[in-house]
């Protein structure tokens, strides 16, 4: 039998169905491994105190004795109970309708286990269903009436015609966007549920119900469990969650905040993508951060999930990727693929357009430059010859000089420096070049 994640309830009943033997042997060998948790389990095995199990386990040690309570086609004040629909952590659902002949209803009830109606003040329950009944929301089943019975205390419910979460996306092949809106709805249902100091607890796929148009609805919120520090009064710990879905610290037994109902969204938001690409990052960024560990590492509120979400479906920057390098300019070509690729071909025709413009122009100067440095080395000769007058030098003589001049000048690139040395090519080799083309 292994421990690992196993909440101290499931371990007592598993204890409970072992042999004399196979108890002692795990006994021992939970003892040599996890002390804390031997300290733990050793005193409920040997104890015949219902009532102190109670008040260690909560209401699972008390369904024992009532798991073959049924009240099929049975008549609670104005309504016939018909059938079971399914049983809770702390309650049993049946299908029923009004027999008081005012109008015709399919209602859900939910009768409380007599155990807790026993243990827990009536005043109290009737004081966490009203609570209840205060969430009115679309995606929220709705609380219509009350009342005991026998004992025990019942709340009478909206009938929802549909299917699970987990049956209907098994059903219907639906795209990343239309499960990421369905998934807004049940973040919407649960931030209500917040705003009104009422947390789930108990999130996941079976308790939550698809109608007929595809609309969500929201069961089995825990009536044990408000945001309020009104619990604290209460020494019974109701232990009404499902481990795949239960945050680390639900599982450890601490007091349940909103991080708990944060921990299932994401644990939702997995299932219903369960095997992502690695493009879909964004998306895993979300359900990682939404399941962290550490709840303070969490989302701190349901309206930051939901804001994530509604970005991603914008294809906006999410919370938790803002500081990434070039992350924002990614989303906005993902948001406006169109418009990015115009701008994108637009710039490269602006950079082939300009790029042989700015590559002439550039030439001119060099070629400007040059024509410059020559006719400086031009005007510098005449000076020179003028500076002797007796001397006689002929223009060819001139032209040698700066020919030779531009001929070493280091300083004018190769092809400017052909084009200067046609032009001013002394008139002997213009003749004797003629001279050998005759």
């Amino acid at each position: 039998m292994s421990v690992a994640n196993t909440h101290i309830t499931d371990l007592f009943y598993q204890l409970l169905d072992l042999s004399e033997a196979e108890k002692t042997k795990y006994l021992k060998e939970l003892k040599s491994h996890q002390v804390e948790l031997y300290n733990k389990i050793y005193p409920l095995l040997f104890s015949s105190d219902l009532e102190s199990l109670t008040h260690i386990f909560g209401v699972s040690a008390l369904q024992a004795t009532d798991k073959k309570a049924n009240f099929s086609d049975t008549y609670i004040d104005k309504y016939h109970l018909s059938y079971e629909i399914g049983r809770g952590g702390i309650g049993v659902v049946y299908a029923a309708t009004r027999v008081d002949k005012t109008f015709h209803q399919d209602l859900a009830i939910k009768l409380i286990q007599p155990a807790l109606s026993h243990l827990i003040d009536k005043e109290y329950l009737f004081q966490e269903a009203q609570a209840l009944a205060t969430l009115n929301h679309p995606y929220i089943t709705k609380v219509i009436d009350g009342g005991t019975h026998e004992g025990s205390v019942y709340i009478v419910m909206e009938h929802i015609k549909g299917c699970t979460l987990s049956e209907y996306l098994a059903t219907y092949a639906l795209n990343k966007t239309k499960k990421l809106n369905l998934f807004l709805k049940i973040c919407a249902a649960i931030s209500h549920a917040h705003k009104h100091q009422v947390l789930h607890t108990d999130l996941k796929p079976e308790n939550i119900l698809i109608d007929c148009e595809g609309h969500p609805k929201i069961l089995d919120f825990n009536l044990m469990r408000g945001i309020s520090d009104q619990l604290s009064a209460f020494p019974i710990t109701i232990n009404a969650y499902s481990h795949d879905y239960a945050s680390p610290e639900q599982i450890s037994g601490s007091p349940p905040t909103v991080q708990c109902d944060i921990y299932a969204l994401g644990k939702i938001l997995n299932f219903m993508f369960p095997k992502l690409p690695i493009s879909q990052g964004d998306l895993n960024c979300i359900i990682q951060k939404a399941t962290r560990r550490h709840a303070l590492l969490r989302y701190s509120s349901t309206n930051e999930l939901y804001n994530d979400i509604t970005q991603l479906i914008a294809c906006r920057p999410i919370s938790a990727y803002q500081d990434q390098p070039f992350y924002s300019a990614l989303k906005l070509c993902q948001r406006r693929p169109i418009q990015c690729a115009l701008s994108t071909v637009l710039i490269w025709c602006g950079v082939g357009f300009y790029t042989p413009l700015i590559k002439k122009n550039q030439q001119l100067q060099i070629e400007k430059r040059a024509s410059e440095r020559v006719t400086r080395q031009f005007v510098r000769t005449l000076s020179q010859i003028k500076e002797s007058p007796k001397s006689k030098v002929s223009i060819n003589t001139v032209l040698k000089h700066t020919h030779k001049a531009v001929l070493g000048d280091p300083g004018i690139p190769k092809k400017t420096k052909m084009k200067l040395l046609r032009i001013i090519a002394p008139q002997t080799t213009r003749t004797e070049s003629t001279k050998g083309n005759c």
